[in-house]
Order: C-alpha cells, then structure tokens, then sequence
C-alpha cells in the first residue's frame, strides 16, 4: 500500500504526532491549538486513503480488509493526537508533568516518531530487525504504564502507544 493517498496521510500524522507530543512537553498551547486547526485536514485525508483502498478491485477481500483496518488506525492515531492537543490547550493535567510522565511523552516522541517512520519507509518492512522490535517493546511498555493509574497524559500517550502498535500489525498483513 504505497499511493500517494496514504503517503500524505502518514506524513500529516506524523507531522501531528510530533508537535503536539512535543507541545505537550513544552505546555505549548499555541502549537497544540496549531495541531488542532488541521485537524478537519488529517480527516478528509484518512477518508481520501480509505477510498482509495475500496476502489481497489484487484486486491483479494482479506488484503482489502487489513489496509482498510491500517488506514482506520491510523485514523485513531489521529483522533488520540488531537485528544491530546485538546488537553494541552485546556491547560494539560492538573499539575506540572511529573519527571515520569515527562520521560514516558519523551520515549513515546521518539519511539512512535521512529515507528511513523518505519510505516511510510517500507510497511511490511522486516519487522523481525533488531530497530523495529526494539521499537516494539518500548511501545509496550509506554503503553504499559499509562495503564497504572497515572495522569491523562501518561493514559493518553498509552493509547497512542497500543494504537502505533495495532496499525503496525494491520500494515504487515495488509502488505
């Protein structure tokens, strides 16, 4: 699944993905509202893939319903980023990011930043190499602690950790 309909997908998620995670470290609520404003964009991009992906005639039913599933989640990659946007611009969680929090939204920034990538450079990609399952296992274990108790934040940055990882399973059955 490599047409241009899904390529400016990924790339605005990305993009989206990026500012507001770093916005979120930072309490921007400037560039979190920026993320927010091409919110309406990143949506009709996702319609535009999905449409895509269902004029495809050639392709057999099961391929077809895995990059429909890809193209779904990458759209909840979306609707996450713009969650947490919303909750930076309303002013972030109740108190100051704690040290640990702080270090989850960074290794959530770099590992899901790295996995954003590894899908626009090759989905199928050998998802066995040492980068991609090394990727994985942080993306496990931020999704892991947001599930302990901790702030929005930590709860919302888990949510985008199990969501990377489920669109990566759909992009290697898809491929």
């Amino acid at each position: 699944m490599t047409d241009a309909d899904l390529a400016q997908l990924l790339r605005s998620t990305m993009h989206a993905f990026d500012a507001t995670l770093r916005a979120t470290l930072a309490g921007d609520e400037h560039a979190a509202g920026e993320v927010l404003r091409g919110s309406g964009a990143r949506r009709g991009e996702q319609s535009a893939a999905r449409e895509a992906v269902l004029a495809r005639t050639w392709v057999p039913g099961p391929t077809k319903a895995e990059q429909l599933e890809y193209v779904a989640d990458l759209g909840c990659v979306g609707e996450l980023v713009d969650e947490l946007a919303r909750h930076v611009v309303a002013g972030g969680d109740p108190h100051a990011l704690s040290p640990t929090n702080q270090l989850t939204v960074a290794v959530l920034l770099d590992a899901g930043g790295r996995r954003l990538r590894q899908l626009a450079d090759s989905p199928v990609g050998p998802f066995l190499q040492p980068s991609h399952l090394g990727c994985g296992k942080t993306l496990l274990e931020v999704a892991d602690h947001g599930t302990h108790g901790g702030s929005p934040t930590a709860a919302l940055c888990a949510g985008l950790a199990a969501v990377l990882l489920r669109a990566t399973r759909h992009a290697s059955r898809a491929a």
